[in-house]
């Protein structure tokens, strides 16, 4: 019977590894969805200093946006394969935009090594340096690089986390598609999604920039008013899930999330916050069951990596917990959330060699020293 004990549990980490090495789509923003028009993107071109505005770029056709950074080898490697979209491409209705969030402020060391990087790419499309991250925290950003295929409505219609050969494949196909030179994606179905009506979208992003600023109460009346203007978009719900999760009342967010995911059966960010919940009113069992299959079905999205993690170690199956964050490091090798997350458990696992390399990690990134 020890045997068959231990060939199940051998059985099910085996699973798991192959869940979390297949490459898949992933979910590259937590508070945008395919369908849903994406915010403006203004500031000034770190190489020429000119004014870049997204909104006037999308008056000329389709964007590829892209969120990298220098430390993220993926990172360099997109923007040189999108350097070389931009010339097979630039008779197209086609632009492109790199947003930089190296981290929240960049001191003078950073931002040399920055230009001498951007002089030695020469790349042909405007990048922004995004200080503060404001960008980076309005799209809500999972991973680096993450890419967004916007079409001229403004409208996301592809968004994948992270960067591989079958990213840029996707990307060309979109690009294709978007501009006509294709009727049908040989490689991804593109989504349009569903258009929340406008009025629905402004109470939306108020809601959003409410919760950011912690004004909960504020954040919930947008979100009630979004849901009146059009009771079909799934996001304020998921958005109410998470504010009243922040005001302990996890049963009415276990509501929440159900209702958004209802509307949406593939919103990543309502699984997720459906096992957060259901971990905060105790229920273990099924919060595993959430959470483990959310992860499996977008092992970069880093809320449901942290909880499924923590869940894990607190199970007591450290070893697969670890596994899962190292996984998700690999996408996304300086959040700190990960970092301090891996740290804490490999510090109980007794490995405090590996847990202080975590911390000091985790803390360069979110203390940068000036």
């Amino acid at each position: 019977m020890r045997g068959d004990g231990r060939k199940s549990v051998l059985i099910w980490v085996l699973a798991v590894v192959l869940v979390l090495t297949i490459p898949k789509a992933s979910a590259a923003f937590r508070y945008l969805h395919e369908g849903m028009t994406v915010p403006d993107i203004e500031g000034k071109d770190a190489r020429t200093g000119e004014r870049v505005s997204l909104k006037e770029q999308l008056h000329g056709g389709m964007t590829v946006i892209v969120f990298w950074a220098s430390w993220s080898q993926r990172s360099l490697d997109e923007l040189k394969d999108l350097r070389a979209l931009a010339d097979e491409y630039k008779d197209l209705p086609l632009s492109f935009l790199a947003v930089n969030v190296e981290r929240q402020h960049l001191d003078s060391e950073t931002k040399g090594r920055l230009k001498h990087l951007l002089d030695s790419l020469q790349l042909p499309f405007p990048v922004i340096i995004d200080d503060g991250l404001k960008t980076f925290y309005a799209f809500g950003v999972i991973a680096v690089p993450s890419t967004a295929v916007v079409d001229s409505s403004g409208a996301l219609r592809y968004g994948p986390a992270g960067y591989s050969y079958t990213t840029r494949d996707r990307i060309v196909d979109s690009i294709e598609v978007l501009t006509g030179m294709r009727e049908r994606p040989a490689l991804v179905q593109l989504k349009t999604g569903r258009q929340p009506k406008p009025r629905a979208s402004r109470y939306y992003r108020l809601a959003l920039q409410m919760t950011r600023e912690r004004m909960f109460e504020r954040a919930l009346a947008h979100v009630g008013s979004s849901i009146k203007a059009d009771s079909g978009f799934a996001a304020p719900y998921c958005l109410r899930g998470e504010i009243l999760l922040k005001l302990d009342s996890a049963e009415a967010a276990l509501s929440s999330f159900r209702q958004a995911l209802a509307r949406d059966s593939t919103m990543v960010a309502a699984y997720a916050g459906l096992g957060r919940a259901l971990l905060a009113t105790g229920d273990t069992i099924q919060a595993r069951d959430v959470l483990s299959k959310t992860v499996a079905r977008d092992s970069t999205y880093t809320p449901a990596v942290l909880d499924y993690a923590r869940l894990l170690a607190a199970l007591h199956v450290a070893d697969t917990a670890t596994m899962i964050l190292r996984q998700a490091l690999a996408t996304n090798p300086n959040d700190p959330e990960l970092l301090l997350t891996l740290g804490k458990i490999l510090r109980e696992q007794g490995n405090l060699s590996a847990a202080i390399e975590a911390y000091r990690r985790a803390l360069r990134f979110q203390f940068p020293l000036n």
